[in-house]
């Protein structure tokens, strides 16, 4: 499905390829979608949910339609082992299939960033994940010399304490 298209004005990653999703759009296997009527890049927003979408405008859509950037990465690239959503990859839920971001990033649409997995797949890697970020945060007791890890103590008034998640202080 992808192919080599002309994006004039912007500068392609290396290994970038273009895929044709209607008329006006164009997305790349980084994740990034071109405009032919406005020649350049689109800015996407994240839903409530993280995950990045554009409204795509065309005669088909006259109030314009939300359109997830990785449903599309995946349908016109593959994921990184090159699986294909089957169809037009409205019926992921009716398959029992869902769209794991391997890095856990939901702004990295990247192809190599992109796995086709069933969905109960995807909902243990979730909680692995969430789990990890827990054990991350740390609180280290700096009147009493404590460190305690996988527990969140908030400091009071009284005790002072300095917490970190990860490389973030709070």
């Amino acid at each position: 499905m992808a192919k080599a298209l002309k994006t004039p004005g912007i500068r392609c990653k290396p290994g970038e390829e273009w895929a044709e999703v209607t008329d006006n759009y164009c997305i790349s296997n980084y994740g990034r979608w071109y405009s032919r009527k406005r020649k350049a890049l689109v800015k996407q927003f994240p839903n409530s949910s993280g995950y990045f979408r554009i409204k795509i405008w065309d005669q088909e859509h006259a109030n314009g339609k939300q359109t997830f950037t990785h449903i599309k990465v995946l349908y016109h690239f593959g994921d990184c082992h090159g699986n294909r959503i089957p169809g037009d990859g409205s019926s992921l839920f009716a398959l029992g299939l869902s769209i794991d971001h391997i890095n856990g990033d939901k702004s990295d649409n990247r192809r190599c960033n992109l796995e086709l997995v069933t969905h109960k797949e995807n909902c243990i890697r979730r909680s692995k994940n969430m789990k990890e970020k827990k054990e991350k945060s740390k609180c280290h007791k700096t009147k009493n010399q404590i460190q305690t890890s996988q527990q969140r103590l908030l400091p009071t008034k009284s005790d002072s304490a300095t917490c970190t998640y990860g490389n973030l202080q709070l």
